[in-house]
């Protein structure tokens, strides 16, 4: 039982593998054919064909039109032809002047078919933008495609396929469009050289373009003088713009022995058969005849892209370590800020408070400037004293000792101090009588050889509180040293 499921499963998964589409998308419309693989023939399953008939058309919504309504396989191969136009053909032995195609570099992609010999081998070029573009029409319908390749590559493998003889010696294979007029001049089934023509409308005439065909190549032949080709030399052509039966009467009456007429649709038939059908029949074919796969743009296309996001993916990183550097240097800042401002809180605090110490009834606008001005003020004062006691600083230490002698609960404060060489007056406040005569005595019991008077005591009615004036004469400056501890 397992080896019939197993067995089942292998022949589902080759038939998924033996299924191919091919996709002509133009500017007047879209074209796609899917066809399918059975043992060593092929068969056309499915097609869809439709006009463009505006530039906006939505190629998405006929793509999925083309899997849903008319159920084309999703897991198929995709084979899709870049515009005719922007293929450009170069041989290896040609001696250009400047660059070799009219692409920038940077958007250059080109492919060497084998050849018998590398002078001998054809270059073909396309722009990353042209391989972009029809990538992007498959991606938007959640496709990929297998293959990406020139229009005339497609018709030489389907042509090859059918005539044998196309390996064979030297010949020329034509693919006739509304507009263009492919050649391809062959030698053993290798393509040595390709030659656009676009077609008016006074060559667009069935006579004029085999002229047309025949003179090109007996002219890359080297034989430009020949009416007719070598009898080993034959044209083949795959016609997608002109009409067949006219095409065939102007060939069997003029030219029967140059000219042979291979038809795709009678290769591969199909009830909704129409000449528009060719390129995409054999770019289906193509992919699941696997030839040439050197000649396919799309893994140069791939390779690029991936050096890109490459590219991408590291400035990426570089954006996210630069990002998260300058967060962690803003978050590491914003720190360091608060913290300083915490500090400078902290250092205005001290300030207050030693403002409010140092100068209790003064406003504090600017403390640091206030409390300078009265430095100075202290700076000039020590300056006089010592003009008049010979050290400032034993006049300083003698009124600190003073002030000492204050009691701690007499909440006396000293207003100002008027000095001069033999005698101190201080003018100070208190809350009571009992605080003054209690000051007054620890200074008469500390400071030795000194007189001390209280005067113009005097209480204030709008406060309550006690003025007086409080005079110690000394006989010496240094009598402070005789303080008691």
């Amino acid at each position: 039982m397992k080896e019939t499921i197993k067995n089942i499963t292998n022949a589902f998964a080759n038939n998924l593998k033996r299924r191919a589409i091919g996709i002509d998308i133009r500017k007047d419309r879209f074209c796609a054919v899917e066809m399918i693989a059975i043992g060593d023939s092929y068969r056309t399953e499915k097609v869809f064909c439709t006009p463009i008939r505006r530039k906006d058309d939505d190629l998405t919504q006929l793509l999925n039109e083309m899997f849903k309504t008319h159920h084309f396989s999703r897991w198929a191969s995709i084979s899709i032809a870049v515009d005719s136009e922007k293929v450009y053909y170069r041989r290896c032995s040609e001696q250009l002047d400047g660059k070799a195609f009219p692409i920038d570099n940077s958007e250059l992609l080109c492919v060497q078919l084998e050849s018998i010999s590398n002078d001998d081998s054809l270059k073909i070029a396309t722009s990353d933008s042209a391989i972009a573009e029809k990538v992007n029409i498959l991606k938007q319908a959640g496709q990929r495609p297998t293959t990406v390749t020139a229009p005339l590559l497609g018709i030489f493998r389907a042509a090859a396929y059918h005539q044998s003889d196309i390996e064979k010696g030297k010949s020329a294979l034509a693919y006739i469009t509304a507009q263009t007029v492919h050649i391809a001049i062959l030698n053993n089934g290798k393509i040595l050289s390709v030659r656009k023509i676009p077609l008016f409308e006074k060559t667009n005439q069935i006579n004029s373009i085999l002229s047309i065909l025949l003179t090109e190549t007996q002219a890359a032949w080297e034989k430009p003088s020949a009416a007719t080709l070598d009898e080993d030399k034959k044209i083949y052509i795959i016609n997608e713009g002109l009409n067949d039966e006219n095409l065939r009467q102007e060939i069997n009456e003029k030219y029967p022995e140059s000219f042979d007429i291979i038809d795709l649709n009678e290769k591969w038939p199909h009830n909704q058969n129409n000449g528009q059908l060719v390129l995409a029949k054999a770019l289906a074919f193509s992919v699941l005849k696997n030839e040439c796969p050197e000649a396919d743009w799309l893994t140069l296309f791939n390779n690029r892209c991936a050096q890109s996001l490459d590219i991408r993916k590291e400035l990426k990183i570089i954006v996210s370590l630069a990002a998260a550097i300058a967060i962690v240097s803003f978050v590491a800042i914003f720190m360091n800020m608060t913290k300083l401002q915490r500090q400078n809180d902290q250092l205005d605090g001290q300030i207050a408070e030693t403002f409010n110490q140092a100068l209790p009834d003064e406003r504090m606008v600017r403390p640091l400037h206030q409390l300078d001005h009265h430095l100075q003020g202290l700076r000039t004062t020590a300056k006089s004293l010592n003009l008049n006691y010979g050290d400032s600083s034993d006049f300083m230490e003698l009124f600190y000792s003073i002030i000492k002698t204050i009691p701690p609960q007499s909440e006396i404060r000293i207003r100002d101090l008027i000095f001069d060489q033999n005698s101190l007056s201080v003018q100070a406040q208190a809350q009571t009588f009992k605080s003054i005569q209690d000051w007054q005595q620890l200074l008469g019991e500390n400071i030795l050889q000194a007189k001390i008077k209280t005067s113009d005591i005097n209480r204030q009615d709008s406060t309550g509180l006690i003025s007086f004036t409080l005079s110690i004469k000394i006989s010496r400056v240094d009598s402070y040293a005789s303080i008691n501890p």
